[in-house]
């Protein structure tokens, strides 16, 4: 599986045609082109997704480190639905 391009990612006008694009520095990520979308929703979306990738390291880092400390410390028969949830997102987010 390739690596995706280094956060963090910023939004930049990309020309008339793409208007809403995604960079790394000076190379192009992706463009945004909603189709049957406004251009304010499209600059949404572009949003959306750049805060999410550019948290998503430090979110997995954060749920990794509670789930150790929490199986380590905790008692987790009372807690096996959330534990599962937590290990299900964590591994979403890890693309696994």
């Amino acid at each position: 599986m390739s690596k995706h391009i280094p956060t963090p990612w910023v939004i930049k006008a990309h020309n008339t045609i793409y208007k809403p694009a995604i960079y790394s520095e000076d190379r192009l990520v992706s463009t945004i082109r909603g189709g049957f979308t406004t251009e304010a929703e499209e600059y949404a979306n572009a949003e959306f997704i750049v805060r999410a990738c550019n948290a998503h390291d430090e979110l997995v880092a954060a749920l990794e480190g509670i789930l150790y400390n929490f199986l380590r410390e905790t008692d987790v028969s009372d807690c096996k639905l959330e534990i599962f949830n937590a290990k299900a997102a964590l591994a979403k987010a890890k693309g696994e």
